[in-house]
């Protein structure tokens, strides 16, 4: 069996070599987060003349740091031609510029401090493995003007490198190295020692008020100002956290017999998500990637993502290989795919962001360029690429954070209903809340058992990992826990979870929790009354003996909205997208009025409008489906541009059609079978049409809050079946031409595209709510349809 450790993790074994936090201490600042960004941070404050102390909630390099693939890579892990068209060509150069100082800040200290780490310079290809890959022509022509280091690489160089690329865009100035052992080599200076390192010290409280208290365990830092550099934003910050969607990532070490058929350099594909690999040494390749959202379940038949690596490894690279380690990690990404390091906009002056997430998969750089800006602005000082990692850069809207609970209230144990019985399946955990505390459930032969849901060793949901022989083991770094007392089996967690007590009431699962109650004397606690006895710690409630019925995970509150994500508001690509839509109306217009229907002005200007309404609604439509089942492809940004163009021409259909044919209350009326009377489909969609235009901004979904402004925007489907259903069944004898045959293809096309993205989506989520409305819209627009051409 290979490992479930890094090669960094082997080389550098992973025990404790600081203390513990005990007692109170005073630092000029402190740094939450032991990994590459916290230990940069303290690194550059340090310089700076302050003093640090440093608090790690595991032990140092142990999180996301220490399970890598060791790319030292200036490219962000995003598409560049999308930052091109969000903020601009000179903003990605400056981009480009502040990671690769960075990344020099790395290759600097390691050859003039002599830190053994493996570091050694490379290439980096972003490559494809067909000609004329659209997406990589993209990326190159925003990166070509760039990034001055950069090439378009194909024929026998590309091919020379193996793995079977065809082209790629050539990255020269990379480097790889082994992350644990540079952090451990860097703190071991005589630089670091203005940094105090506390390991299995986690930041359990923050109050900010003149200054910063910061509480462990076992003691306390008062500090003017503190930095969060952890991999995911504490709990004392979890406003952050609704700005980040995170992304287990998979990796494998594979040995080959002799020389491993692979260049040493960075490689990265155009595959989504991509693979990514180099090389470990001569015999041995590093593979990444599987890329999934905690909690996403293989599709039946579907590979396991270590599989999968195999699988790419054999199929690029041969086979004969064993596989030495395979591990995981987490990816944490913003909405527009770089990092933050800012401060805090309720805590000016006193807590900073220095990453809490952001980095995607590109970290080791991205995290040293935020701790080089972090450590600036809390020295004071300015720093040129401070305004890219702003979160003003993204507009985005920190919530304010939450209140603080009152302090000296009492402790009430009760028993509350989590689940049902017959929703727990043996194969899998099973997700619950209780009073707002996540817990996992599990069953096994001996019962149903009960632990906290978030891993003590970087926050990974237990509820989204795998259960065999009563363990659970993190989806992000591999830790194990025994579901039965919580205690840890399998490395890298050193605590254990806690254990709830849990019993069965009739069908239903309840959980032992302690639940705040009055004011009291600090440290009382309340025991409340138990309608029978309950089992002690690590006895299972004992379950019904019927078989469970599989049930997925409740799903957590969405993040911050993501639907406008690269959307284009910039005045002069509004009036090329409204050149270009008047355009294809005026083309339309102009073949109805002189070849269609020759002569009948009005008649042409209704036409023009219905056609090039419905024709830009369905290629709007078909690029949300493009965008997830292709999300390299780019093509979200013009989906607000071509739905509200759409409405428009159709809302203009309307009213001109009114206003034509002299339609009054009488046409809507006198015949209430809409297949009779296909103005009533019309005005049904316009009717569902016209709060969607209205609402096509971003100041509506402020307004309405994302989950309201969701729900009206989900009815673009019924309106665009009443749409279909209209111009179906409206003399169609007259419209068969070609502005006819555009709008049926593109018709078609949105029907397919939205109905393989429903298939994909229900594959991997299976969440009822999106099940059942999906399901009953394309039944209900099967009959529909079918009832129409029976006509």
């Amino acid at each position: 069996m290979p490992k479930s450790t890094s090669p960094w993790i082997d080389s550098v074994p992973d025990t404790p070599r600081f203390p513990r936090l005990e007692g109170d201490i005073q630092s000029d600042v402190v740094v939450i987060g032991g990994g590459i960004t916290g230990v940069m941070t303290a690194w550059h404050l340090a310089r700076n003349g302050l003093n640090v102390a440093l608090l790690e909630k595991n032990r140092i390099a142990s999180g996301d740091t220490g399970f890598t693939t060791g790319f030292l890579l200036r490219v962000p892990d995003t598409s560049i031609s999308r930052l091109e068209r969000l903020y601009g060509t000179d903003f990605v150069k400056k981009m480009m510029e502040g990671a690769g100082a960075a990344q020099d800040t790395v290759r600097t200290l390691v050859r003039e401090k002599g830190i053994r780490c493996g570091f050694s310079d490379c290439s980096a290809y972003y490559c494809s493995y067909r000609k004329g890959d659209p997406v990589l022509r993209a990326e190159w022509e925003a990166i070509g003007k760039s990034d001055g280091r950069a090439s378009f690489v194909k024929g026998k160089e590309v091919s020379a490198l193996g793995a079977g690329a065809s082209e790629a865009i050539k990255f020269s100035g990379e480097a790889q190295f082994n992350p644990r052992a540079f952090i451990f080599g860097l703190l071991a200076l005589p630089e670091a020692g203005k940094i105090r390192v506390f390991e299995e010290s986690e930041a359990t409280d923050v109050e900010v008020g003149e200054g910063v208290l910061v509480r462990t365990a076992l003691g306390s830092v008062r500090s003017k100002k503190v930095v969060l550099a952890s991999g995911w934003p504490i709990q004392a910050f979890s406003e952050l956290r609704a700005i980040f969607e995170p992304k287990i990532t998979y990796a494998i070490a594979a040995e080959y017999p002799g020389k491993a058929p692979l260049k040493p350099n960075l490689y990265w594909d155009t595959f989504d998500p991509y693979f990514y690999y180099r090389l470990l040494d001569e015999k041995t390749v590093i593979v990444g990637g599987a890329d999934r959202r905690p909690g996403e379940r293989p599709a039946p038949g579907e590979k396991p993502p270590h599989e999968k690596l195999k699988a790419f490894l054999e199929e690029h690279m041969g086979k004969g290989f064993e596989v030495r380690n395979a591990w995981s990690g987490t990816l944490y990404e913003s909405p527009d795919g770089l990092p933050f390091a800012s401060e805090h906009p309720h805590y000016r002056g006193k807590v900073f962001v220095g990453s809490c997430c952001g980095f995607g998969g590109n970290g080791l750089v991205l995290g040293t360029f935020a701790g080089s800006v972090v450590a600036d602005l809390v020295a004071g000082r300015e720093n040129r690429y401070a305004g890219l990692l702003s979160f003003s850069r993204a507009k985005l809207e920190i919530p304010a954070p939450a209140p603080r609970a009152p302090k000296g209230r009492t402790r009430t144990r009760v028993f509350v209903k989590v689940a049902l019985a017959g929703d727990i399946d043996e194969d899998a955990p099973y997700c619950a809340s209780a009073e707002g505390q996540g817990i996992a459930l599990f069953r096994t032969k001996e019962g149903i058992f009960a632990t906290e849901n978030t891993c003590t060793h970087a926050g990974g949901s237990l509820c989204d990992g795998f259960l065999e022989g009563g363990v659970v083991t993190c989806p992000m770094h591999g830790a194990k826990f025994d579901v039965r007392t919580g205690q840890v089996v399998g490395p890298p967690a050193t605590k254990p979870v806690r254990s709830y007590r849990t019993r069965v009431s009739g069908d239903s699962v309840e959980v032992e929790i302690d639940r705040a109650g009055e004011e009291a004397p600090a440290g009382e606690v309340k025991i409340a009354g138990e309608a029978q006895p309950s089992p002690p710690p690590g006895k299972p409630a004992q379950a019904p003996p019927e078989a469970a019925r599989p049930q997925e995970a409740p799903k957590a509150a969405p993040a911050a909205p993501k639907l406008f994500d690269g959307v284009r508001r910039d005045p002069g690509y509004v009036l090329k997208a409204s050149a270009l839509a008047l355009l294809f109306w005026s083309l339309q217009f102009l073949y109805l009025f002189y070849v269609s229907i020759p002569g009948q002005l009005e008649r042409s200007m209704i036409l023009a409008s219905s056609f090039s309404g419905a024709t830009l609604i369905s290629i709007a439509l078909m690029i949300g489906p493009l965008a997830m089942l292709f999300p390299r492809l780019n093509f979200i940004a013009h989906r607000r541009s071509f739905g509200v163009w759409g409405f428009t021409f159709i809302i203009t259909h309307f009213t001109a059609a009114i206003i034509y044919y002299s339609f009054g209350p009488e046409s809507f009326l006198a015949e209430l079978n809409p297949y009779n009377n296909p103005i009533l489909f019309g005005a049904l969609a316009v009717l569902i049409y016209v709060p969607m235009y209205l609402t096509s901004t971003d100041w509506a979904v402020a307004k309405l809050g994302f989950r309201k402004w969701k729900a009206i925007h989900r009815a673009v489907y019924l309106a665009y079946l009443f749409s279909t259903l209209h111009y179906i069944t409206i003399n169609p004898e007259l419209l068969w031409n070609l502005s006819k045959a555009l709008l049926v293809v593109a018709t078609m096309a949105a029907y397919a595209l939205e109905l393989a993205a429903y298939l994909k989506y229900v594959s991997r989520k299976r969440t009822a709510g999106n099940m059942l409305y999906g399901g009953a819209l394309i039944a209900f627009g099967i009959i529909l349809l079918y009832l129409a051409f029976q006509g």
